[in-house]
């Protein structure tokens, strides 16, 4: 690829996101955006000020070019998603009368299901200073796993940072498998990102402390853990290095929408990472930009900038 290399590089699948704000019956009006969770994380670490982009297809139906051009103005470098025959995925969030979340998926036609790892070798992917990839970019499809896993390969053997988010989906895979590819992600070393309660139905741990453990014994060098309104812990060292375990406690924030908040959790903390700050730093940086993201609808309804962060970092005490 020709040109500066881009600080963060995501790889998976990038849709419609419908948001309803009350129940479907009342035929209410729908918001749109692009989202999808390694989207979100490229659109996170880009609205903080890192150079990002994004590899995956999208159909060329007009779902399929409005994905392009909210992708566009995200600033997210669009030279990696190609637009192919077939149609761009999408997914709808709606509220029930008690205010509970429920997603619905339209994925199953979805063009997003052929990316393989031809795409990805022609991408700004090859030469990215990070690459970040999920367990629902490796569950979509056996080509879609091929192109993951080529993507973090390639990263590693060229020094660069890997970054894997677990997102255990039982609709989209099996527990056996979504082990097996973390076990595969994590084995090269870089960021495994999970939650508590993932780490809970993956590996039998019942503590955030826990679930690092399982992270380090899976090869992984950092293992960052949300704990959702607790906080987040961080493991850092991994094989060969001194080890260390950092915990901090969220801030109170009104919380309208938890969505996507795992995913600012992630570009946030790969944001600090890629401007060489230390670890406890990023992992501050991290809890406050997730807290903010959680006061607006969607998954990124509430991007917060570098400036918005630094302002309520001040409450994210270490535990």
């Amino acid at each position: 690829m020709m040109g500066k290399p881009l600080d963060l590089v995501a790889v998976g699948e990038v849709m419609l996101e419908l948001i309803s704000e009350e129940p479907l019956r009342n035929l209410p009006q729908l918001g749109v955006r692009v989202a999808g969770d390694t989207f979100n994380v490229a659109a996170t670490a880009r609205r903080l000020g890192s150079r990002t982009g994004y590899v995956g297809l999208v159909g060329d139906d007009p779902s399929g070019e409005a994905v392009v051009e909210g992708a566009r103005a995200l600033g997210v470098d669009t030279s990696g998603l190609r637009r192919v025959p077939g149609r761009t995925g999408m997914y709808l969030v709606s509220t029930d009368p008690k205010g509970e979340r429920s997603f619905t998926y339209y994925r199953n036609d979805s063009v997003a299901k052929r990316l393989d790892s031809k795409a990805v070798a022609d991408s700004p992917a090859t030469s990215a200073r990070a690459v970040h990839v999920s367990g629902i970019s490796m569950a979509l499809s056996p080509s879609c796993r091929r192109a993951a896993l080529a993507a973090l390969r390639s990263a590693a053997v060229r020094g660069a940072l890997t970054s894997y988010d677990v997102n255990f989906r039982p609709a989209l895979v099996d527990r056996a498998a979504a082990v097996r590819d973390a076990s595969v992600a994590a084995g090269l070393g870089g960021l495994l990102a999970v939650g508590c309660e993932e780490a809970a139905a993956l590996a039998g741990v019942s503590s955030a402390d826990g679930a690092v453990e399982w992270g380090w014994s899976l090869g992984a060098e950092d293992v960052l853990v949300s704990e959702g309104r607790e906080g987040v812990t961080l493991g850092v060292g991994g094989p060969g290095r001194e080890r260390r375990v950092l915990s901090v406690r969220a801030p109170e924030v009104q919380v309208v929408d938890t969505t996507g908040a795992g995913d600012v959790l992630v570009g946030a903390f790969l944001h600090g990472r890629l401007q060489g700050w230390d670890a406890l730093h990023c992992l501050r940086f991290a809890c406050a930009a997730a807290s903010l993201s959680v006061k607006g609808r969607g998954a990124l309804g509430a991007l917060p900038s570098s400036e918005e962060v630094e302002r309520i970092l001040p409450k994210v005490r270490e535990r």
